[in-house]
C-alpha cells in the first residue's frame, strides 16, 4: 500500500510540474531574437574565436568535485521553445518534456549525461548523450561558483544553400555563427539546466530541465 501511495504521489507532482511548465510557455515569446548578452557587450569582438578563457587550476578542481557528485540517476521535466518566425513577427513553437537522466564522469572528469526526452505534445521519446568538460571541449569562456557553472561556446558553421534556375543547381556556402550558453545548477538531490542557443547573435532556441534524485 505505501509503494502505491508513492506512485500516486508521484503522478500527482508530475501532472503539477507539467500544468506549471504549459502555463509559463506564454512568457518565452518576449525573448524571441533577443540580442546576446555577450554580443551587446562585445560588439564587433564577439566574433573573434580567438579570445576564449581556459580554465584555471582552481576552476579545474572545483569542477572535479562537482562532476562526481553529480554521478547518478535523476528524473524530472523540461521544456523547449523555438523561434521559427520571422524578427518582426516570431512563430513560437513550445514543447514540455518529462526527463530520466543518467549523469556519469570519466578518468578525464568529463561530465556525461545520458537523457531520455519524452515529448508530451508529440508522443515520441528521442535521446541525448552530451558531455562536458575534459580534454575534448573547447569553450569561450567558463565562470564556476559554489552551485553554479556557466559554459560559453561559440562557433561558425558553413552551410550549404542550392538553388536551382531553370534546371541548374547552383552551390553556395554561407556561415552561422553559433553561440551556446550552458547554465548548471546544482544541488545534493536538484539539477537545473538551460541550454540558449543564439544564431548570428540572436536567441532562437532555450531549453530547460528541472531534474531531481531518482
Amino acid at each position: 500500500m505505501g509503494r502505491l501511495n508513492m506512485r500516486h504521489t508521484n503522478k500527482v507532482g508530475l501532472a503539477m510540474l507539467l500544468s506549471a511548465l504549459l502555463a509559463s510557455h506564454s512568457s518565452f515569446a518576449t525573448s524571441c531574437y533577443e540580442e546576446s548578452p555577450n554580443y551587446v557587450l562585445l560588439g564587433d569582438k564577439y566574433y573573434d574565436l580567438d579570445n576564449s578563457k581556459p580554465l584555471t587550476a582552481d576552476d579545474k578542481k572545483r569542477i572535479n568535485v562537482i562532476v562526481k557528485n553529480l554521478a547518478g540517476n535523476w528524473k524530472g521535466t523540461g521544456s523547449t521553445f523555438q523561434c521559427i518566425g520571422s524578427e518582426l513577427n516570431p512563430a513560437v513553437k513550445n514543447e514540455p518534456l518529462i526527463l530520466t537522466a543518467k549523469l556519469s564522469t570519466n578518468s578525464s572528469n568529463e561530465l556525461h549525461i545520458d537523457i531520455e526526452k519524452y515529448h508530451v505534445d508529440e508522443k515520441f521519446k528521442s535521446d541525448e548523450h552530451p558531455f562536458y568538460f575534459g580534454n575534448a571541449n573547447s569553450y569561450q569562456s567558463v565562470s564556476v561558483t559554489a552551485n553554479k557553472i556557466v559554459i560559453e561556446e561559440r562557433l561558425r558553421h558553413a552551410i550549404m544553400q542550392v538553388k536551382s534556375n531553370i534546371g541548374k543547381k547552383d552551390q553556395k556556402n554561407f556561415n552561422q555563427f553559433y553561440e551556446m550558453l550552458h547554465s548548471i545548477e546544482h544541488g545534493e538531490k536538484h539539477f537545473n539546466y538551460t541550454l540558449r542557443k543564439y544564431i548570428n547573435g540572436r536567441l532562437a532556441i532555450e531549453e530547460r530541465w528541472k531534474l531531481v534524485r531518482d
